[in-house]
C-alpha cells in the first residue's frame, strides 16, 4: 500500500513539475501533449500564497460584475487584468468553449510580477482571487490548438478595471 502512495504521489509530482516547464516554454509544446490527462489537478500547479480561494468571495461595496467573450484563433493570446487595491476581492469564472486553454495567473506591482498558478489544457476554472498588494491580478490564456475558440471571463467583486487584449502569435 506504501509502495502505491508513494508512485502515485512520485507520478503527480513529475507531471506537475513538467507541466510548469511547459507552461515557461520551457519543454517543447509536444512533450507529454499525447496523452492530456483527464483531470485538472494534473495539470494545474498552485503555488504557496497564491491568492486564489475556493470559497465564496466576502466583498464590500461597491460591487462591481463583468463579464467578456474573447475569440481565439489557433495560436492566439489573451490577457485579462483586474486592477485591485489589496485585501479586495472577486469571484471569477472562465471557460473555453471549444478546446481547453494554458494560462497563468499573475499579479503585477509596477515591473515587479508574481506568478501564482499556471494549467494546461483547462477547459474551466472559477473561485476567487484575494489581492495580495495593491496592483493588477492577471491571467494569460494561450489556445495552443489549430481549432479557434471562444473564452467566456465572468467576474464580480472589488476590483476598479477590467481590461482585456487579444493578439495573434
Amino acid at each position: 500500500m506504501m509502495r502505491n502512495e508513494f508512485a502515485i504521489s512520485l507520478t503527480s509530482c513529475l507531471t506537475v513539475f513538467l507541466a510548469t516547464l511547459w507552461s515557461f516554454s520551457l519543454l517543447p509544446h509536444d512533450v507529454g501533449s499525447h496523452t492530456p490527462p483527464s483531470d485538472v489537478a494534473s495539470w494545474r500547479r498552485l503555488e504557496a500564497g497564491s491568492p486564489i480561494r475556493l470559497e465564496a468571495a466576502h466583498v464590500r461595496a461597491p460591487v462591481l460584475s463583468r463579464s467578456v467573450d474573447i475569440s481565439l484563433d489557433g495560436g492566439a493570446l489573451a490577457e485579462i487584468e483586474m486592477e485591485m487595491t489589496e485585501g479586495e476581492q472577486a469571484s471569477f469564472s472562465w471557460k473555453a468553449r471549444e478546446k481547453g486553454l494554458s494560462f497563468r495567473l499573475r499579479g503585477r506591482q509596477g515591473n515587479r510580477e508574481q506568478l501564482y498558478e499556471a494549467g494546461r489544457d483547462i477547459r474551466t476554472d472559477n473561485g476567487t482571487v484575494v489581492s495580495p498588494m495593491t496592483g493588477h491580478i492577471g491571467w494569460d490564456f494561450r489556445n495552443e490548438t489549430s481549432v479557434p475558440t471562444v473564452l467566456s471571463f465572468e467576474t464580480r467583486g472589488n476590483f476598479r478595471t477590467l481590461r482585456w487584449h487579444a493578439h495573434s502569435q
